[in-house]
């Protein structure tokens, strides 16, 4: 078993979820009515 390739994959998938509901959110507007700026500056940092 490959501990550290589960988890490994498990970060890429969570990552990839991540990013589909953020685009999904922007798309509908819903980010206008989530108080969550502090995401998105944590966000543009990077």
């Amino acid at each position: 078993m490959n501990i550290p390739k589960f988890i490994f994959l498990l970060i890429v998938i969570v990552m990839t979820w991540l990013l589909i509901v953020m685009g999904i959110a922007k798309w509908y507007g819903w980010d206008k009515e989530l108080p969550s700026t502090s995401n998105k500056e944590v966000f543009k940092d990077h």
